[in-house]
């Protein structure tokens, strides 16, 4: 009770005290909490209300041994941003491992994104340890929170087709859930703008499930308002009742652009001097690299790539100022405020090492882009109540998120389990611009364009972890707006929601509709489209097709293996079956020891002749046979040179008159050397056509010296 009153009686001197022409008064408060245990730092988490990171895979909050301290009394500055939309977001504990104790993260002056709400973060004892949960901006139309299982893995690569245009960014695709399982919304190439930053949809973990966050607007860096250095309060103070912050050092905005460093795993950008080595290793991304490592998205990062994107070296110069300053430890910024006031003047105002300004020095500049004006006592005192109900509303989130029924995945047989919480408006919500676009106003919501490839779209069941990784938007059934983009939340599953399987739809061809057939039946089926001169079409072209089918089928292949075991008949299309008449009607006579040339080749003419009838008749009989009409054509045509080549035979043999000349002829030396060898004494030898010529008598040795004989008495 004497807490509370302590607690009361700050509050009311924060108030009585906090006029807008009280300046010296707040001024003595701001040299105190500098001086009197509140140790300001240059490098720190950036509050998540100014800057939150996307992750692909949502991470998990982190657990740490102690308990926060109890919230700190902290009053806003005498001095607030204008704006319509400006509001004060207190600031909340936040665990740092350098010193193993929580810093404060300062509030901050926030233009708020048009149309949302913010739902602020909070730590959550969990079996004697305490845990993280982020926070998160909201629709502002929302009034109802659905808590999901786990999404599966993300397949997010990067653009896989070159941007049309150089003023278009990329945006990446995500897990959508829709009934009772997870579709992949693939991502797609959107133009930029030059007054504002695309928040892609993400996911949040919480204790009660996974929150899905849908993309929206948000104002760059330096327009989204005043974010304050985090402060060190010591022990001794953080536990005093009458004790309260204002804080004094702003972040400078180009350390957004130079030192700033994303840990997803914490859900908080980080600023200042994270460039040793093991930093990297303890899950810090410098800002150029957290998206090319494909572990998500950084807004801040990818609009100065969009607003530098006619200088090609720009990201190879991120890349090398971060590896400079990691491997030289004196180029590394000051991580205290301390540290850098200690510094000489002309270091102290470089762009590498004036990481943080005084609030006073930045509301008096009036070269700047932000502009300021003094908080009234009215102001001062909605501030106040608003920062109570802020923290109200995150201890209501945290009740709710930590005492109801967990969002589960289903098993193999069971549906998953989703919840739904009814929620009040946050005290933080934007209010709704009614500025057009080409006024200053905010754009209207990206939507993804239909791919003119084809694309597979597949549903899975929403099993934390499931290997279910698709291609493609979820667009078949999706309505279109009238610019031609999808309407991606009309585009509805049909598949039955008690059954666990997964179905594919392919785009397929101009005047074909899709069918959807389970995976486990092979490739889809597709019909034709009902117009009737397509489908003639198509009619025709699988006639035309199917034509040669039979024909081939027809061929008499099998015939040629079958017909030799039933005496197959010669076929004048068929190689194979034009036997050579001489070899194969020639028989080879018997030994005679006194042939008769004439009697010999009168039997060979007549063998030849026989041979010649049948193979003449087996013609004959094989042309008699019916063919199918392509078959004929195609024996008629295999048969030309075969013709050919036995015309030529024809021709080439000579007639019986001429050939028997011939014969006799050839028969001369043949008896004269018969003659002379039984002169000698030597048998006669006898040769005929296609035989060899035979010694009955004497050997060819025995002949061959006779004759060396013979030359010798003749010379």
């Amino acid at each position: 009770m004497k807490q509370q009153k302590y607690r009361l009686l700050g509050k009311l001197t924060a108030i009585l005290f906090g006029g807008a022409m009280l300046a010296p008064g707040m001024v003595a408060a701001q040299e105190q909490a500098e001086t009197a245990g509140a140790e300001v730092l240059t490098r720190g988490p950036v509050h998540e209300a100014f800057a939150g990171t996307v992750s692909f895979n949502p991470q998990v909050g982190i657990i740490v041994d102690q308990a926060p301290p109890a919230l700190i009394e902290e009053v806003p500055p005498e001095q607030r941003l204008e704006g319509d939309n400006v509001a004060w977001i207190p600031g909340y504990w936040a665990w740092d491992e350098d010193s193993s104790d929580f810093l404060w993260i300062s509030g901050i002056w926030r233009n708020l994104p048009p149309g949302r709400q913010w739902v602020p973060g909070y730590w959550a004892p969990i079996e004697g340890r305490h845990q993280w949960t982020s926070g998160y901006w909201e629709d502002a139309e929302t009034t109802e929170v659905t808590y999901l299982p786990e999404p599966p893995k993300s397949v997010e690569a990067g653009p896989n087709i070159e941007a049309s245009s150089n003023d278009q960014t990329w945006i990446p695709g995500n897990w959508r859930y829709r009934d009772d399982r997870y579709a992949w919304s693939a991502g797609y190439w959107a133009p930029a703008r030059a007054n504002w930053s695309w928040t892609p949809a993400y996911y949040r973990w919480s204790h009660r499930g996974y929150v899905y966050v849908d993309g929206y607007w948000d104002y760059p860096v330096v327009n989204r308002g005043v974010v304050f250095a985090p402060v060190h309060i010591g022990v001794g103070y953080r536990s005093r009742p009458d004790y309260y912050y204002t804080p004094s050092a702003v972040i400078s905005l180009s350390v957004f652009a130079n030192h700033l460093f994303v840990r997803p795993s914490y859900g908080h950008y980080y600023y200042g001097d994270y460039y040793e080595p093991r930093y990297h290793n303890h899950g810090f991304y410098a800002s150029y690299s957290y998206s090319s490592s494909r572990y998500g998205y950084d807004p801040i990062y990818s609009h100065y790539r969009w607003e530098n994107r006619n200088d090609r070296n720009w990201e190879n110069g991120r890349r090398d100022y971060y590896e400079y300053r990691r491997d030289h430890q004196d180029a590394r910024p000051p991580r205290t405020w301390a540290a850098m006031s200690a510094r000489a003047p002309g270091d102290r105002n470089r762009d590498d090492f004036e990481v943080a300004q005084r609030y006073d020095s930045v509301v008096n500049n009036r070269e700047g882009r932000q502009r300021f004006r003094a908080v009234d006592k009215q102001d001062r005192q909605q501030y106040v109540s608003q920062r109570e109900d802020v923290r109200k509303f995150a201890k209501e989130r945290e009740q709710l998120e930590t005492r109801g029924d967990k969002a589960t995945s289903k098993g193999d047989n069971e549906r998953a389990s989703v919840t739904k919480e009814k929620i009040r408006r946050s005290p933080v919500v934007a209010k709704k611009s009614d500025r057009s676009d080409k006024d200053g106003g905010p754009p209207a919501r990206l939507q993804p364009r239909a791919s003119e490839k084809d694309q597979t779209v597949s549903r899975t069941t929403d099993k934390a972890g499931a290997n279910g990784a698709t291609n493609g938007a979820d667009a078949s059934k999706a309505k279109r707006n009238k610019d031609g983009t999808v309407d991606r939340d009309s585009a509805a599953d049909t598949k039955d929601k008690d059954k666990a399987e997964t179905t594919t739809e392919t785009r397929v061809k101009p005047g074909e509709k899709r069918v959807k057939m389970p995976n486990t039946q092979g490739k889809e089926k597709r019909e034709a489209t009902t117009n009737p001169q397509q489908k003639e079409k198509a009619t025709s072209g699988e006639k035309r097709q199917a034509d040669p089918t039979p024909e081939r089928q027809a061929n008499p292949t099998p015939k040629r293996q079958a017909e030799p075991t039933q005496g197959r008949k010669a076929n004048p299309g068929e190689r194979q079956a034009n036997p050579t008449p001489e070899r194969q009607a020639n028989p080879t006579p018997k030994r005679q020891a006194d042939p008769t040339p004439e009697r010999k080749t009168k039997k060979s003419e007549e063998a030849r002749e026989s041979a010649a009838a049948t193979v003449r008749k087996a013609q004959r009989q094989a042309e008699a046979q019916p063919k199918p009409a392509k078959q004929q054509a195609q024996s008629e045509q295999a048969s030309r040179p075969q013709q050919q080549k036995k015309s030529q035979q024809a021709t080439a043999q000579p007639k019986p008159a001429k050939q028997q000349a011939q014969r006799e002829q050839a028969a001369r030396p043949q008896q004269k050397s018969q003659q002379t060898a039984q002169s000698q004494g030597t048998a006669p030898t006898t040769q005929t056509k296609g035989q060899p010529t035979t010694r009955t008598a004497k050997t060819k040795a025995e002949l061959t010296e006779e004759e060396k004989k013979k030359k010798k008495q003749v010379e």
